[in-house]
């Protein structure tokens, strides 16, 4: 009796050591055929380039957005993510930020005040 549950036990042991091999081997294959792409820096970038680099890569773009920058130009790139070299599928996203250029503060009035009222203004309109 004992001898027969053993040889129950073996041969169940050998089909799961034997599924569980294959199911990896399949599943290792499987994720490994498709290419992966090195993101490039498209930081700095004009958008319209940056296009065309990620559509030359198989890579898709997304805009996250626009914001105001005094060191990258207008319709550049500000912001890209995943950050570059990292190593991604073919076909998946690169999500950018836009520059809407250097962002304009209207001066304050500070004829007729006072030096430390002036710089009081100054400092309340982040300049």
């Amino acid at each position: 009796m004992i001898n027969r549950f053993t040889k129950i036990a073996l041969f169940a042991a050998a089909f799961c050591i034997i599924f569980g091999a294959s199911a990896y081997v399949t599943l290792t294959l499987l994720i490994k055929s498709e290419d992966t792409v090195v993101v490039p820096d498209l930081v700095g970038k004009d958008a319209v380039q940056a296009l065309k680099v990620l559509s030359d890569l198989g890579l898709n773009i997304k805009v996250k957005g626009s914001e105001t920058s005094d060191r990258i130009p207008k319709n550049h790139v500000i912001f890209q993510e995943p950050a570059p070299g990292t190593e991604i599928k073919s076909g998946r996203q690169v999500r950018i930020v836009i520059s809407k250029g250097a962002g304009t503060v209207l001066t304050p009035d500070l004829v007729g005040l006072s030096v430390q009222q002036a710089r009081l203004t100054l400092e309340d309109a982040g300049l």
